[in-house]
């Protein structure tokens, strides 16, 4: 019997690596929730990202009529935090939905001109990445250059004369739950390659709510990885003590 123990803890190898196993996963896991902390918002973290949903009133000069429309989508922006205030660039951005005349709808950035935005505290200050709980309540104002796309063959892909800009006091970056307001009046699309500019659509009226991702935070995407790791540890283990148990056969 004390031999078979011994040939058996002998097989099983050293229990280092199953020590370091452990102490990996637990620093990745970690890293994951530190990083997911700091990007949901104070401490101030790099990335601003969640769902956006937008109810609009565009005005169609050839119908002569006013179309109530909405459209969903998600939007990301990288996140400067300045002190007295903070910084977004709008890499992504998309709408899509609906519509009985329009068809199929689906807008996203032009990529012709940066889409940014900024937050001004009503405080002025407390905008730190280490700590910005001094910088909300805010107003994030935003200017986004569009490209509009529409299924009905009648309308062309449009674009805007200028920025959409739309505005509102946020408490968190994310901005979970924030209303946003079109500002400036009416937007003015136009047919894109068109020298010319003659308006095919009016933006009317936007209203635009910001709410949480739903895509994997890092920490959801460090439990799945914890859980991978954690079983492959575990079916490591097994086979290990199944092959012990076969040589002693």
């Amino acid at each position: 019997m004390e031999y078979q123990q011994k040939y058996r803890f002998k097989n099983l190898g050293s229990p280092l690596p199953m020590y370091v196993g452990a102490i990996v996963i637990a620093i990745v896991f970690c890293l994951m929730t530190l990083t997911d902390a700091a990007i949901a918002g104070c401490a101030g973290g790099p990335q601003c990202q969640g769902i956006r949903s937008c109810h609009a009133f565009i005005y169609v000069p050839s119908l002569g009529d006013t179309l109530e429309i909405d459209v969903s989508g998600p939007a990301l922006a990288t996140v400067i935090w300045k002190g007295t205030e903070v910084e977004l660039t709008w890499v992504k951005s998309e709408f899509t939905g609906t519509h009985p005349f329009l068809g199929d709808i689906h807008i996203s950035l032009s990529g012709l001109t940066t889409s940014t935005g900024v937050v001004i505290p009503f405080c002025g200050g407390g905008c730190d990445s280490l700590d910005c709980t001094g910088c909300f309540p805010a107003t994030n104002t935003n200017e986004l250059y569009f490209r509009y796309e529409f299924s009905n063959p009648m309308i062309p892909p449009l674009l805007s004369d200028g920025p959409l800009i739309i505005e509102a006091v946020i408490d968190s970056i994310p901005p979970v739950g924030a209303t946003y307001h079109l500002v400036g009046g009416p937007l003015r699309l136009f047919a894109e390659g068109d020298t010319t500019q003659t308006t095919v659509v009016e933006l009317v009226s936007a209203n635009v709510m910001f709410f949480e991702a739903t895509i994997p935070t890092l920490t959801e995407w460090g439990l799945i990885i914890f859980g991978v790791l954690l079983l492959g540890f575990i079916t490591w283990v097994f086979l290990r003590r199944r092959k012990a148990a076969v040589s002693l056969r």
